[in-house]
């Protein structure tokens, strides 16, 4: 039978037999029924489905079935309830409850009048009664679902939370805190509801345990019923001020009882450390012998000492007596420690991936090490055109076969840092082409398995060269870099070949036709650039490296509770040469974990900017200050022989309290302005399956003319969940699973037409889509996208979206729990509504519901222990 939804929604009741691994300890009556109770809600609610063997009820407008009803069934509830009976259908009915009071129990009885009872039987819930039989329901008892102090301090707060108003008298008779704890409670201000309470001991002691224990009689203020089982919430209080850990903030995971050099010592105490008014904490910390360089900081129930210190050499660090945690207690005595540290990981950094590199430097690549002995030169000198082309051909495997190879022996000193300039002048010794190098240090103290390679390929040259493309056409411009200004005369070349396919004009540009080549030579006087089509530089993913990341010389500004943050701003993302950038910026303190102009330690009264170029140089910096609100204001002129590429603006403070340090990038190019748009008309924006969309699209020029060219165009379909306002706790999703709704999960969006229309006489492409039904999607965003060309071949894009398509009417499902006892009833609701959130009535809907049941078995796990 195919139920009918009426006023909105249909109780509909189902048994659940769901195969758990566990049984209840509550053994369910013979007259008992079991409801779901909503008390969320000002009014409590519940329902009751009754379904009877034969026809009933009369089948007829809402009021005389009302009527009906009436005259025929009566229910008695002791104590008494609100309810009011609701037919559904010519046997079916809801009988809804009101108001019932937690921590109860209601008997009800089902008198049936006016109506031959021979032969009739009901059930209620799925549940088979006796008609005038006395049943019963319970609703859910009290129980605590929070509780919390959240200071070890003596006689600080505790805070309860119920699920139900609670009556402080009753609740003192059942409450108790031991050993022998007096105390008073008054409900919390802010909840006006009575179930949060204060809990305020009085004559708590330090270093002890204790137990608050609520018994198990404890009934809300309006309930009979006691808890399930009593409540016991355990506690200490603050304990004498020591220290309990010492570690390295970082180590090897095998290992946590190694020091290192480039690492901080940690000192935790069991309590939090509390500095007195205008002390610093390296007053109370002293290092022997002086490593040179300490600093010393604190977070929280830590110390974190570091310093200049020597590998397999012992200092002694003391932590004076004198040292205060928050409660006013100092160290029973002085802390002193032997620490003998090991010698620092090995650590390797160089530059790597495509560099140009002017050849009117040193040919040198800065090399940054500590206790690395030597290291291997794998290396390529590309200088012959034809070897250049036979290696972007097939750069992983012409680097293996051709390579050479050259062994360094470094003059080096354990635990010293220090950086190499590595000069490369013999191994390439062209004024032009292309070095290719692959480094492998030999690490005298490895974080792990010393496998480390770097790679890096320079091109040699003094002219830098940009080339965009279209599908067309290709454009070549061309610097001098030591002069920086363009470059004319220069010539193209499909490398390998020996004519050229032209020469750049006076602004150093030159556009050709796209004739698919994938490597081009650019040449001019002696100087010679190569410039590669292709995405692979030689370096694939499964070479690339892990490198290990030192972190800072010392802690404390960095921990995030008092680490402030600034927000850069620039007016664009785009910016030509000439032009000005306007930046801005806010800057907060985390201060009491929230976000706050008043700074936590010292106030930053200005921050440096600086402006760094695309090839990493700076270019302007400026100590700006910040406002009172902490806003932060500058702006900076491009000029007009600046290079093009991604800048990026930093920002920094020289104030010792804090680590700030943030940035962001936007982008300088030669760009010329738009000259058209594509315009995107729907016939609307909303639509039902099965309907036509008709769209216009037309390129228009912005001096306002048609562009008068053929439109390409697409049509795409998201699928979404629809979302009710009205019933925010129905699911509308379209998923197997109920709560897959919840999931990090969208289905894949779906091209429903494509193609490329004629413009009609007035420059207007017009596209009709027939919008189809897609099973089990039955609301989907619509994005239509358009492009055409102008006559130099520039694309001109436009895309339109918050276009919808959607069934007629909604269809949400509200399961109470996803998790049900075995022989219980599960009432599941439905609801149909159209776009506008109004009931749809007279909608069939098919409930299907299926079980899956699944065995458990036991296999003979690790070392013999069985498990599930």
């Amino acid at each position: 039978m195919t139920p009918t939804i009426q006023k909105g929604f249909i109780a509909v009741m189902i048994v659940l037999v769901i195969c758990f691994g566990i049984t209840t300890a509550y053994v369910l009556n013979t007259n008992e029924i079991k409801l779901t109770i909503d008390y969320d809600n000002n009014t409590p609610y519940t329902e009751l489905s009754l379904q009877f063997s034969r026809d009933i009820f009369i089948v007829s407008d809402i009021d005389a079935m009302k009527n009906d009803i009436a005259q025929k069934l009566t229910v008695s509830f002791n104590p008494e309830l609100e309810y009011i009976l609701k037919p559904l259908d010519s046997r079916n009915c809801i009988l809804e409850i009101y108001n019932p009071k937690p921590a109860h129990e209601y008997q009800f009885t089902i008198i049936v009048k006016n109506i031959d009872t021979n032969g009739l039987y009901v059930t209620a819930n799925n549940k088979e009664i006796e008609l005038g039989k006395t049943y019963f329901f319970r609703t859910p008892v009290l129980r605590v679902y929070h509780c919390s102090k959240e200071s070890k301090m003596i006689n600080s707060p505790i805070v309860l939370q119920f699920n139900f108003p609670v009556s402080l008298n009753v609740l003192k008779q059942k409450m108790s805190i031991r050993p022998d704890v007096q105390y008073t409670l008054e409900y919390d201000s802010n909840d006006t509801s009575h179930r949060t309470v204060i809990v305020k001991p009085i004559n708590e002691k330090k270093a002890q345990k204790y137990s608050l224990t609520i018994d198990k009689t404890m009934v809300p203020a309006s309930g009979v019923i006691g808890m399930d089982t009593s409540y016991t919430f355990t506690y200490t209080t603050y304990f004498p001020f020591e220290l309990t850990d010492i570690q390295s903030s970082y180590s090897r995971y095998y290992d946590d009882s190694s020091y290192y050099p480039d690492y901080p010592v940690e000192f935790t105490f069991n309590n939090e450390i509390a500095l007195p008014q205008g002390k610093s904490v390296s007053e109370f910390v002293t290092v022997t012998p002086d490593p040179g360089g300490l600093q010393v900081n604190m977070y929280g129930n830590t110390i974190a000492v570091s310093g200049n210190f020597t590998g397999k050499k012992t200092y002694t660090v003391t932590i004076a007596q004198t040292l205060q945690d928050i409660y006013g207690q100092t160290l029973q005595e002085p802390v002193e420690t032997e620490i003998e540290f090991e010698h620092a990981f090995s650590y390797f950094s160089c530059p790597t991936g495509y560099m140009l590199l002017e050849n009117y430097l040193e040919k040198i690549i800065p090399l940054r090490m500590v206790n690395v002995s030597s290291f291997e030169c794998r290396y390529l000198s590309l200088v012959n055109e034809n070897d250049i082309k036979a290696y972007f051909e097939s750069p992983k495997e012409y680097f293996n076969k051709h390579a050479k190879t050259k062994t360094y022996t470094l003059n080096w000193t354990w635990d010293v840092y220090k950086t190499v300039k590595f000069d490369y002048s013999k191994l390439h010794q062209g004024d032009n082409g292309i070095f290719v190098y692959e480094l492998k240090p030999v690490m005298e103290h490895p974080y792990e398995n010393n496998h480390d390679v770097f790679r890096g390929m320079m091109q040699l040259s003094d002219i830098g060269v940009t080339v965009k493309k279209t599908k067309n056409d290709i454009l070549v411009h061309v610097r001098d870099l030591l002069n920086n200004k363009a470059l004319a005369g220069a010539s193209l070349f499909c490398t390998g070949a020996e004519v050229s396919l032209g020469q750049t004009d006076a602004k150093g540009v030159l556009i050709v036709k796209n004739n698919g080549c994938s490597l081009f030579t650019i040449k001019h006087g002696k100087s010679i650039f190569y410039y590669s089509m292709q995405r692979d530089n030689g370096y694939s993913d499964e070479d690339e490296r892990a490198k290990i990341n030192l972190p800072e010389k010392y802690y404390g500004s960095d921990y995030y509770i008092l680490k402030p943050q600034v927000h850069l701003f620039t007016d664009r993302y785009l910016y030509r040469p000439g032009e000005i950038v306007h930046i801005k910026g806010i800057l907060r303190y985390r201060n009491n974990d929230q976000w706050s102009i008043k700074p936590p330690l010292s106030v930053i009264k200005n921050v440096m900017l600086t402006v760094i170029n695309s090839r990493d140089e700076e270019i302007a910096s400026s100590a700006r200050s910040v406002s009172a609100t902490g806003g932060i204001e500058w702006d900076i002129a491009l000029k007009e022989d600046y290079p093009t590429g991604y800048y990026r603006i930093t920002v920094s403070s020289s104030n010792k309290d804090y680590d700030l340090y943030q940035s962001i990038d936007f982008q300088v190019e030669e760009f010329k302005p738009a000259k058209a748009e594509m315009k995107i008309i729907p016939s609307k924006l909303t639509f039902l399956w099965g309907e036509i969309l008709s769209v216009d699209l037309f390129g228009w020029y912005l001096f306002g003319a048609p562009v008068n060219n053929d439109v390409e165009y697409t049509v795409t379909l998201q699928p979404v969940t629809y979302r009710s306002s009205v019933f925010a706790d129905y699911s509308f999703s379209t998923q197997l699973n109920y709560y897959d709704e919840y999931d990090e999960y969208s289905p894949p969006s779906t091209v429903v037409a494509s193609g490329k229309a004629k413009v009609n006489e007035k420059g207007i492409a017009k596209v009709h889509v027939p919008l189809k039904a897609i099973a089990n999607v039955p609301n989907a965003e619509i994005l239509i996208t358009g492009r055409t060309y102008l006559s130099d071949d520039s694309p001109v894009f436009g895309a339109k979206s918050g276009l919808t398509v959607a069934e007629p009417v909604h269809v949400g499902i509200k399961v109470p729990r996803y998790f049900n006892y075995t022989k219980e009833p599960v009432t599941i609701q439905l609801v149909a509504c159209n776009n506008d959130d109004t009931v749809v009535e007279g909608t069939p809907i098919k409930l299907v519901i299926k079980k899956h049941e699944w065995k458990s078995f036991q296999i003979a796990g690790v070392n013999g222990r069985l498990q599930w």
